[in-house]
Formats: structure tokens, C-alpha cells, sequence
């Protein structure tokens, strides 16, 4: 079952802050952004080679992602490469 734990955001507003979404009992951080040239949502699990999708809505991202990583998953438990600390602001 797919947890989803995100406040929804109106579409104008820039979705690049994490999402934490739990895949039966294996937990994972999704980075959601919206690309600027098709408009549709990408999102991607740091340090997880594959684990990346798009969608036309949230619900549409998050069960390609959810699909994604449920066959990544077949070939055994990920090494993350990363793990996922947090955003900041930086004024330049």
C-alpha cells in the first residue's frame, strides 16, 4: 500500500521539497519538481539508480514511481548511494 505523507500544493506553486512514501515496509524519500518544459511532475528517489518517474498528476507520478520501484525491488534490497538530508535557500 502507498502512504502518501505530502501537503497537496496549488499547481502554480514550486514542488521541490521531499516526499517520504512507504512501499509495504520499506520507506523511501521522493523528490517531486515540476519540469518547466512539459509541465508534467518528476520524481526521483536519491541515491536509488532507476527509481524515477513522471506523471501527469501526483496520483499518476506516485503509482508510475510505486510501480518503479516495486520491480526494482524484485532484484533484491537497494544500496542507496545517498541519503537524502534536506533543501535550504540560498539568496545569491
Amino acid at each position: 500500500m502507498l502512504t502518501k505523507e505530502i501537503h497537496m500544493l496549488p499547481k502554480n506553486v514550486a514542488l521541490d521539497l521531499p516526499a517520504c512514501y512507504t512501499l509495504g515496509m520499506k520507506t523511501f524519500t521522493v523528490i517531486i519538481e515540476r519540469c518547466s518544459e512539459t509541465g508534467l511532475l518528476v520524481g526521483h528517489v536519491p541515491g536509488f539508480a532507476g527509481a524515477h518517474s513522471q506523471g501527469e498528476t501526483h496520483e499518476e507520478l506516485l503509482a508510475n514511481l510505486k510501480e518503479v520501484v516495486s520491480m526494482l525491488l524484485e532484484d533484491g534490497d537497494p544500496v542507496l548511494d545517498t541519503e537524502f538530508v534536506g533543501t535550504q535557500t540560498l539568496v545569491a
